[in-house]
């Protein structure tokens, strides 16, 4: 999971606070996600050109806005209540964050969306 390596780098080799390592390992984790969705999730579902992947980049990240945000608010949450390491609190975030983020997902990249083979990505 690189987000939840991303911030154990940065929390303790970097000293930095659990909020911002948390929207950095966020960060991380939704563009390898989108190249991992458009590989494999959104296979059935490619896109003609340059500028159609471009407008599913965007409107994937706009998308992922609540997902990262109720993830960071549910590590921050878990590291003050619970008294846990940021990355015990981050995998507990992620679990909880999971279907939410696949129902969202699934409306937004894959209903209604035209299934054909042998175009870009």
């Amino acid at each position: 999971m690189a987000q939840v390596g991303a911030i154990a780098v940065l929390t303790r080799m970097f000293g930095w606070s659990p909020l911002p390592a948390t929207a950095v390992g966020l960060g991380l984790a939704a563009v390898l996600n989108f190249f991992g969705h458009t590989a494999w999730t959104f296979g059935d579902h490619p896109v003609s050109d340059a500028r159609a992947l471009a407008g599913r980049y965007l409107r994937y990240q706009i998308a992922n806005i609540v997902s990262l945000g109720a993830n960071a608010a549910v590590t921050i949450a878990v590291v003050s209540l619970g008294n846990l390491p940021v990355e015990i609190a981050n995998i507990a975030a992620v679990i909880a964050c999971a279907v939410p983020n696949y129902l969202m997902m699934q409306k937004a990249f894959i209903d209604g969306l035209p299934t054909n083979r042998g175009t870009l990505l």
